[in-house]
């Protein structure tokens, strides 16, 4: 059987890059960091809310749609950092 051919993007890689100050890009920090109370940590749920949240919160942070921040993230770290300064901080 192949293996499907899904598109996906990392938190960690997505956090790494919008929040390159944190003390660490652990799930349960960045999640804090972005106002989500991970208390079941390690749960796949859990684990998955807190990615989407942490996606959202960048989204709505920056101004960014679905596909933009897609498109950003896709871009090397200097690309990253020039392309998301062009979107407002609330």
């Amino acid at each position: 059987m192949e293996y499907p051919k899904y598109q996906f993007y990392c938190s960690c890689k997505l956090a790494r890059k919008a929040f390159p100050r944190l003390l660490n890009h652990k799930l349960n920090t960045v999640a804090a960091h972005c106002g989500y109370n991970l208390t079941n940590h390690h749960y796949a749920m859990a684990d998955a809310y807190a990615c989407v949240h942490i996606a959202v919160t960048l989204m709505e942070k920056k101004k960014l749609s679905v596909w933009q921040i897609f498109d950003v993230y896709q871009k090397s770290e200097l690309t990253w950092v020039l392309e998301i300064s062009r979107y407002p901080t609330p």
